[in-house]
């Protein structure tokens, strides 16, 4: 499901309003627990109210990977492949 702008920035100000620096929970032990209950990068960053860009990449600093990206992914390119069907 789509992640909206708004509700990244709504998280992101929720967090920083409480000192919280939504970085700060992008660590290794919190994106190993997010990937093992099958969150994708979307979701996680609704959570933590950062771009899915960043925790993207702060996965990949950390040698992990999403699975369920992966197969979004994988879904997308196959109905392109078909026309967009």
């Amino acid at each position: 499901f789509p992640v909206t702008i708004s509700a990244i920035q709504d998280k992101f100000e929720e967090l920083t309003a409480k000192g919280v620096d939504p970085n700060s929970l992008l660590t290794k032990e919190s994106l190993e627990v997010w990937i093992k209950d099958g969150k994708g990068y979307n979701q996680i960053a609704r959570e933590v109210g950062l771009h899915e860009s960043v925790v993207s990449k702060a996965a990949k600093e950390f040698g992990l990977e999403s699975k369920t990206n992966r197969a979004d992914l994988m879904k997308w390119v196959k109905r392109g492949k078909r026309g967009g069907r």
